[in-house]
């Protein structure tokens, strides 16, 4: 596969430090946060979107564990679509964090991560794990049927947007989930624990208060 790869715009200070660059993309997700919700790709959209980033190239197919794609669209540097189409149950091999065969895609990216899709998603064990995105968007990500949740945002960088529209009806772990997260908050609001039974440092060392 060939792959799009992007590069952040840096400049060199007079006193030798680099100084990144933020693009609008960041600027205006923080802005939406703050004022209401930004304008999302919809599952619809996004299979056009799909279809378009193929002819340019612009896809880079994301191999899970069990070798299903999943599609990541880079529609600039610092946004980016993660679609995960039906039937994908298990993103990373859930018995061994030595093999995150989807997570270590995403720890590269910055800026703003929307994710889409997911409807027979059991499992996202690490899935953020040590991610330095700006923001994960998982409004859309919509499975009913998630029930492991094991460090899903463990050592991650990101403000965490659409915690509130996760369905946890059926999730029996979420050991670990946001330990060493520097989310600055946490809307668990519509979380339903009633039949997790292992929560062990979920927040451990967690920024958020």
């Amino acid at each position: 596969q060939t792959k799009q790869i992007w590069v952040t715009n840096v400049t060199l200070t007079p006193d030798n430090k680099l100084v990144k660059h933020r693009d609008s993309t960041v600027t205006k997700r923080r802005q939406a946060v703050q004022k209401g919700p930004m304008e999302l790709e919809t599952e619809e959209s996004v299979i056009k979107l799909l279809a378009k980033a193929k002819l340019l190239n612009r896809v880079d197919v994301i191999k899970t564990y069990l070798n299903e794609d999943v599609y990541l669209i880079s529609k600039t540097q610092r946004n980016h679509v993660i679609y995960i189409p039906d039937k994908i149950y298990q993103l990373n091999d859930k018995h061994s964090f030595n093999d995150l065969a989807f997570t270590k895609h995403l720890m590269l990216l910055e800026g703003y991560i929307q994710v889409i899709g997911g409807k027979d998603l059991v499992q996202a064990v690490r899935m953020f794990a040590n991610c330095r995105a700006s923001f994960i968007d998982i409004t859309l990500l919509k499975s009913k049927r998630l029930t492991d949740l094991d460090g899903m945002f463990y050592n991650c960088n990101a403000e965490i947007i659409g915690l509130n529209k996760l369905n946890t009806s059926r999730v029996v772990t979420m050991r670990e989930m946001f330990e060493n997260s520097q989310a600055k908050s946490l809307d668990l609001s519509n979380f339903d624990t009633h039949s997790v039974s292992d929560m062990t440092g979920m927040f451990h060392n967690s920024y958020a208060r």
